[in-house]
């Protein structure tokens, strides 16, 4: 990695340049290419300036941050490249891994079958809500009572305690209720 260091309207020390390079020195993990830097520091009034142009291959990073203690807006510039470059790494991996048309929905179909998974069939796949309940012996009068003790109970299935055939009760529109009983 080529760092460029510049100072504007400030002493050029080792000691602000070191720390520079130490810092840039973390974003090389990020890119396999030859990357260079060129970083300009400077103080304006009461603010000092930290600003980064990363080059690397074909993508230019810019950041600027501006504090009033340059070591703490080297920092936070530092940080704003390396957000950029990890997002810029990442945008370039998932472009990788779906280049091709349907190669996601393949490679996880494949991921299901190597699992030992099997297909549901389309008829399977189309019931959204299974529930199981006991069929206790209640007469037709007692289903009715629990229906309109439960508003939001569309229907109930129960053993009718008369005749022990399973009958099921419903709610019709009109507020009234329908019952559907079971034959030998």
């Amino acid at each position: 990695m080529r760092i460029n260091v510049t100072f504007r309207h400030m002493e050029p020390t080792d000691a602000i340049k070191d720390y520079v390079e130490k810092k840039l020195a973390k974003i090389g993990r990020y890119v396999d290419e030859p990357i260079e830097a060129s970083v300009v520091l400077s103080i304006e009034k009461y603010r000092n300036i930290a600003e980064v142009t990363l080059s690397a291959g074909r993508n230019v990073i810019n950041c600027a941050e501006e504090t009033d203690d340059i070591y703490s807006a080297i920092d936070k510039t530092v940080d704003k490249v390396e957000r950029q470059v990890k997002k810029q790494k990442e945008k370039v991996r998932e472009k990788k891994k779906g280049s091709k048309p349907g190669h996601r929905e393949f490679a996880d179909h494949a991921d299901a079958l190597d699992e030992g998974e099997q297909q549901a069939p389309d008829w399977e796949r189309r019931i959204a809500v299974t529930e199981t309940t006991d069929l206790k012996p209640i007469g037709i009068q007692d289903a009715v009572v629990w229906m309109d003790a439960n508003p939001k109970s569309d229907f109930l299935v129960f053993t009718n305690s008369t005749d022990s055939r399973i009958n099921v009760m419903y709610r019709r529109r009109d507020g009234d209720f329908g019952l559907i009983q079971t034959q030998d």
